[in-house]
């Protein structure tokens, strides 16, 4: 049974999900109130990956606006308005680009003007990126549906799993495969139904790759691909702590390879029989494809919520250090870094010898690949205040237990005893597990499940 403890308020803040919790509870100063504190108006922070495509990249912005630039020279080509935040990564095919919001859309615009094509409604805001596959599209929502469209925004199937699906699937082997927030990885067939499920034990919303023989099918790097290419192993991280290596035919486990943290939006990256990712913990690692033994591991300042990025040999992953760090991919050493004005979620991608990458500074940055050189940057907004800022101040003069979900816009103060949750938030709920955490960036990952379901669930 569920026991509520009148001595701890909640707060639900950006940031991640996990539960920490204070064991004393000292009122706020009067000149220094949690309400305040935590006004946080709509910003543009970048966590969306970029897509290029024929000379332009494509993002999404928590302004609510997808962008499209020029990749020589960083000119604004248009922008698009959506309903909500926008976190996801854009997939463009046939001169469309596919994107969702988290006003609960899926939108498909067009790549040259801008235009809207169509939308479809889900029931809950979408984090999840589009697999294009054969001429369907496959994305996850809050709903805990996971939707096949057509290209022409027809629902051609639902498949309802038992929580969220913020993990973008990948596809091979007749085959669509993603995690969820009820703690399992799952398969499906092309037409919806389960061809199985793994019981995990933790959070999963990576997305996964598929690779065979030690090479990729399909990863979040490779968003449309053939839904019948052969794949023998899936690879994937979770809140558990664990990177995940699992037959990709049934299902049963391969290996798995314990971090030091949660491994949350930092996807795995798959070359040449080496598997690549980041961690909370704050490392870079580099594991065999074939057995999980570590080949290297190498540390940044704070935790990575960042997939990696492989070109001729280089490795680009950022932090929320604000560096964008570029690491010779044999042997783990740094190359060079280069210092954004934010933490670095959306991954990075290279096109011509140029990387690009937004930053939570409201930036979205082109480097030199070579060298880390700024060639030029483009400003969308007024960024949100920084991540581990808000965490520390909140830490500092509450003592609360703050429930962390993902980068948000908006920040609400939740009464327990009226339950009013608002549109966007989740809770969940720990009880009897205390938590520290040093300096704002080591995370503590472990929760209880939830004791019974809470009032304002469906």
């Amino acid at each position: 049974m569920y026991e509520w403890n009148e001595s701890y308020k909640q707060v639900v803040a950006p940031g991640g999900s996990y539960v920490v919790e204070e064991k004393s509870a000292e009122p706020a100063k009067e000149d220094n109130k949690i309400e305040d504190m935590w006004k946080v108006s709509v910003g543009g922070s970048i966590a969306s990956t970029s897509t290029l495509s024929d000379g332009i990249v494509y993002f999404g912005g928590c302004d609510r606006f997808v962008y499209a630039l020029d990749a020589a020279n960083g000119e604004l080509k248009w922008k698009f308005l959506t309903g909500d935040v926008i976190l996801t990564a854009p997939v463009v095919v046939n001169n469309t680009v596919f994107i969702g919001s988290r006003d609960s859309y899926m939108y498909a615009i067009d790549a040259k003007s801008g235009g809207l094509k169509w939308k479809y409604k889900t029931g809950g805001q979408i984090d999840s990126a589009v697999s294009h596959s054969n001429g369907r599209l496959y994305f996850g929502s809050f709903d805990n549906y996971l939707y096949a469209l057509s290209e022409n925004g027809d629902l051609l199937w639902k498949f309802k799993a038992g929580e969220i699906i913020e993990s973008p699937p990948s596809v091979a082997n007749s085959t669509i495969y993603f995690g969820c927030y009820d703690k399992h990885f799952y398969a499906l067939s092309e037409n919806g139904l389960l061809r199985w499920k793994f019981f995990v034990g933790g959070f999963v919303d990576t997305c996964a790759v598929l690779g065979k023989k030690g090479d990729p099918v399909s990863s979040i790097r490779i968003r449309s691909c053939d839904l019948h290419a052969m794949a023998d192993t899936v690879y994937f991280g979770a809140y558990n702590t664990y990177f995940y290596a699992l037959d990709a035919e049934n299902g049963t486990l391969r290996w798995k390879y314990k971090t030091g943290n949660i491994i949350g939006w930092s996807f795995p990256l798959l070359h040449e029989g080496k598997i690549y990712f980041g961690c909370h913990d704050s490392y870079v690692y580099c594991l065999d494809a074939s057995d999980g033994n570590l080949l290297w591991k190498f540390k940044t300042g704070d935790l990575i919520d960042c997939a990696p990025f492989l070109h001729n040999g280089v490795l680009y992953i950022g932090s929320n250090d604000n560096y964008m760090y570029a690491i010779d991919a044999k042997t783990g050493f740094m190359i060079w870094r280069f210092r954004a004005g934010g933490e670095i979620m959306a991954s990075p991608i290279v096109g011509d010898d140029v990387l690009f990458f937004g930053s939570w500074d409201a930036h979205f940055y082109a480097l030199s690949a070579k060298d880390g050189k700024l060639l030029w940057k483009f400003k969308v907004g007024s960024p949100i205040p920084n991540l581990s800022d808000i965490y520390n101040k909140a830490h500092e003069t509450s003592k609360q237990i703050l429930i962390f979900w993902r980068p948000e816009t908006r920040v609400a103060r939740i009464s327990e005893k009226s339950f009013n949750v608002p549109s966007g938030f989740r809770v969940e709920y720990a009880t009897g597990t205390s938590y520290t955490m040093s300096g704002g960036s080591d995370v503590p990952y472990s929760m209880q499940r939830k004791k019974k379901k809470m009032p304002w669930e469906p």
